[in-house]
C-alpha cells in the first residue's frame, strides 16, 4: 500500500520531523562585500528572501576571513545614534530582508587579509533551527 504524498508530509510533520531545514529554504538574493584592508572592519551587503509560510531566525555568522562575525542593528534613542550588537534578525514568512551597512547588518570585525575585488569569502549564517547555511559573497566595488 502506498501513502500519498500529503499523507507522508502529514506524518513526518505529527513525528516532529522538519520538512524542510531554514538553510534550504532561505535564498540569498544578493551577497557582496567592498574591498577592505587587512585588519579593517566592513560591512556586508545581503538579501536573503523567505518564499515560506513560516518566519526562519537568523542568529549568527562566521566566517574565516574575519576575526569576529556580529548581527548589528543601527537605531537612534533620545536623538543619538546607537548601534546594537547580538540579538536575532526574524525573516518574516514571504519576506525579504536587506541587511545593508548603517541599518541592520552583517559586520566583519578585523579581517584576517585584505578582501581584494574578484575574490569570494565564504560566511555561514546560523539560524534558530541549529541549521547552518554556507554562502559565497563576492568582493566587488558597488
Amino acid at each position: 500500500m502506498q501513502l500519498s504524498s500529503f499523507a507522508l508530509c502529514l506524518g513526518l510533520f505529527l513525528a516532529g520531523l522538519p520538512l524542510a531545514s531554514a538553510a534550504q529554504i532561505v535564498r540569498v538574493e544578493e551577497a557582496w562585500v567592498l574591498p577592505a584592508k587587512q585588519y579593517a572592519d566592513v560591512a556586508l551587503h545581503l538579501v536573503l528572501a523567505n518564499p515560506a509560510s513560516a518566519s526562519v531566525v537568523l542568529t549568527g555568522a562566521a566566517t574565516p576571513a574575519a576575526k569576529k562575525t556580529l548581527l548589528r542593528y543601527h537605531t537612534t534613542a533620545e536623538g543619538v545614534a546607537v548601534i546594537k550588537t547580538g540579538g536575532t534578525i526574524t525573516l518574516a514568512p514571504r519576506s525579504r530582508a536587506r541587511l545593508l551597512p548603517g541599518a541592520t547588518e552583517v559586520y566583519l570585525t578585523a579581517l584576517k587579509y585584505p578582501l581584494q575585488g574578484g575574490q569570494e569569502i565564504p560566511v555561514a549564517l546560523t539560524y534558530a533551527s541549529g541549521d547552518v547555511q554556507i554562502i559565497r559573497v563576492q568582493v566587488r566595488d558597488k
